[in-house]
């Protein structure tokens, strides 16, 4: 997804002969346009989460951390735990989450887009209720969508799209969605693989901006330099009980200005995997693996690969139940 737009053209219906001559000019109808989910939003965010929760469940390698990323959230919130929306997700086919940053720089997002295909046909939002059995969700405008809306602290609005389809939006974006559902206007869907579990994308300038390491004065500056976009793709995990390490490859493609700056980040990361090579860390051992390459001679796209080890996963997994240290001091 680049934020481009593409006009919809009405379409023309096909025009009628009389028997005999010439009939009267054919009348055109406009053509109905479905609202989709991507019509809420009016360019690239900030950061772009793509999860799928129900590939990533049947998933051996994966399917564990889904489970306890859910369980955590339930014990950190007891109103999520209670209003059953984690169903909601952990069953869907797709969830979608789009932040922009505070244009004022406040470390509170402006706007959040939440999307949630494929919800279970059984879960009616407007029947979510939190763990004093209030409902989350009141009845919202009158509108080409069901619109439901939260409380006045949340200033949230969720609309049910075809297609079992939930959209919440906040901030501008809650204006923005309303208005886009209305008058639909078929924006392309976002350009990313379709057979990944996970999919983050964050801005370039803003990871630099919140990683002082990727700043000018940092040792990755020239990592950061130019920096247009990077994405982390999580592959599907092996079906059989031993998964191949290659099944366990994160991906990670950084989007440069131009070619220099694209040549230069790969000959940094080259000298800092080379660096950790030297140093023998323990825990940081599976980052020497890491193989960086461009797929073009004179591209500005650097693509980086480095498998995910058991260990992480392990860690992961027991993450706030118990500490593990991945780089532990030799004996």
């Amino acid at each position: 997804m680049r934020g481009a737009v593409i006009a919809l053209v009405a379409g023309m219906g096909a025009a009628a002969l009389a028997c005999g001559g010439a009939g009267p000019p054919p009348l055109t109808q406009p053509q109905y346009a479905e609202p989709q989910w991507q019509d809420a939003f009016d360019a690239t965010p900030e950061l772009l989460l793509v999860v799928r929760p129900k590939a990533l469940r049947r998933d051996k390698v994966y399917g564990p951390l889904l489970v306890r990323a859910i369980g955590l959230a339930a014990q950190q919130n007891r109103t999520v735990s209670a209003i059953h929306a984690l169903e909601a997700m952990e069953d869907a086919e797709e969830v979608i989450v789009a932040v922009r940053a505070d244009v004022r720089g406040s470390d509170q997002p402006s706007e959040l887009v939440f999307v949630v295909r494929g919800v279970r046909a059984d879960i009616d939002p407007g029947h979510l209720v939190d763990a004093d059995g209030h409902k989350l969700w009141s009845v919202g405008p009158s509108g080409a969508v069901r619109e439901l809306e939260g409380d006045s602290a949340s200033a949230a609005s969720l609309f049910e799209l075809p297609g079992r389809t939930w959209v919440i939006a906040t901030g501008d974006a809650r204006m923005r969605a309303r208005d886009a559902f209305a008058h639909p206007i078929r924006r392309p869907a976002m350009l990313v693989d379709p057979d990944a579990l996970a999919i983050a994308r964050v801005d370039g300038p803003s990871l630099v901006a919140h990683a002082h390491a990727l700043g000018s004065t940092g040792g990755l500056a020239a990592v950061g330099h130019k920096l247009q976009s990077a994405m982390i793709e999580l592959p599907a995990g092996a079906d059989g009980p031993e998964p191949r390490a290659a099944e366990r490859d994160l991906r990670a493609t950084l989007a440069y200005l131009d070619e220099d700056a694209a040549a230069l980040a790969e000959l940094k990361l080259r000298a800092v995997i080379e660096a950790l090579a030297r140093s023998k860390r323990v825990g940081l051992a599976w980052l020497t693996s890491a193989r960086i390459e461009r797929p073009s001679a004179h591209g500005n796209h650097l693509l980086v690969t480095a498998p995910l080890p058991p260990a992480l996963i392990d860690a992961l997994l027991r993450a706030g139940s118990a500490s593990l240290e991945l780089d532990p001091a030799p004996h």
